[in-house]
């Protein structure tokens, strides 16, 4: 059976829904680059000093308001950000401020919410990837995480540990490439502390066309697929449809852009068994002169209408 007829297959079966749901304010692309490439509009460059977003929500015949504060330093980096809950009170409900390093990596963060203080770091290596990350309380609580790198990029291993430093459990990650740096096998090893572990494997299969991605499998240990993903591309290499699904769901993604790459709609449709077609998600996002997301209407079909607006000072 050759790749597009295992797929085929696969997209017969009862899918469950995987596809997370991605950020609708940036452009989706693939994984390879397409041969020809094309220039997009650009914006210009001026990163806003403070954001104010607000979410509102319908839940049954109530309301949910909720309003965010983000400031910003000279290099567009989120400094403090400050919630407010006007569902009933209207009062402050949290806020988190944040340091960087002169390389803008986040290294510390404090979380301030309903009284509750959280402290945040983070150490990074010499190619700006983040090797440890610690969260603590004043009651004690807290653990931390450490992170080793491949050539690649990939976390190979990962260990967590509780506060006073014991290690918890940890992860080890083996990857294995094609020629082009895609992974075709990864082996995920935990073990915990009381000595019990778990090893998954999982295979990757690949098809491409036009050097873009277009059918992605994935295998379990078994050798029987548990993902599949077909990409459906346009002439400037942007990802304008996604079809996923596994065992028990399959839906369609479709994306379309404006002339600065930037997506602007989003509809999520469920794909039943005689493959008709139900909108259940449809977003639409409009932005500002510097690419800024000024505000993205969610017109759920099946749930109630949602509304995210965005007003920036420069």
């Amino acid at each position: 059976m050759n790749f597009k007829n295992k797929f085929l297959f696969l997209t017969l079966l009862t899918f469950l829904f995987l596809l997370g749901c991605k950020d609708s304010t940036s452009q989706v692309t693939n994984e390879k680059a397409i041969k020809n490439e094309v220039v997009l509009k650009k914006r210009p460059q001026t990163p806003p000093i403070k954001v104010k977003r607000e979410f509102i929500r319908l839940v049954g015949e109530t309301t949910s308001h909720t309003v965010e504060e983000t400031k910003y330093n000279k290099d567009g980096n989120a400094v403090e950000i400050t919630a407010y809950d006007y569902y009933g009170s209207g009062k402050q409900t949290r806020t988190t401020l944040n340091t960087y390093s002169s390389a803008g990596n986040l290294i510390a963060s404090t979380d301030t919410n309903e009284g509750v203080i959280t402290n945040y770091t983070y150490a990074y290596n010499t190619e700006n990837q983040k090797i440890k990350e610690t969260w603590s309380r004043e009651n004690g609580q807290g653990s931390s995480t450490s992170f080793i790198y491949d050539n690649q990029g990939n976390v190979v291993e990962e260990k967590n540990f509780t506060a006073d430093g014991t290690e918890d459990f940890s992860r080890i990650y083996e990857y294995s490439y094609d020629a082009f740096g895609n992974i075709t096998e990864e082996k995920k090893w935990e073990k915990y502390l009381d000595g019990s572990d778990n090893l998954l494997v999982y295979h990757y299969a690949q098809e491409f066309k036009d050097n873009v991605l277009a059918f992605k499998i994935k295998y379990n240990e078994s050798g029987k697929p548990t993902m599949a993903e077909e990409y459906i591309s346009n002439e400037k290499g942007q990802t304008i449809a996604i079809i996923e699904g596994s065992r028990s769901g399959k839906f369609k993604t479709e994306f379309l852009y404006n002339d600065y790459g930037e997506v602007t709609d989003k509809k999520i449709f469920k794909i039943a068994e005689d493959d008709s077609e139900e909108l259940s998600i449809h977003n639409v996002t409009s932005y500002d002169k510097y690419g800024n997301n000024l505000g993205t209407v969610d017109k759920v079909v099946t749930k109630p209408t949602a509304k995210r607006t965005f007003t920036y000072e420069y």
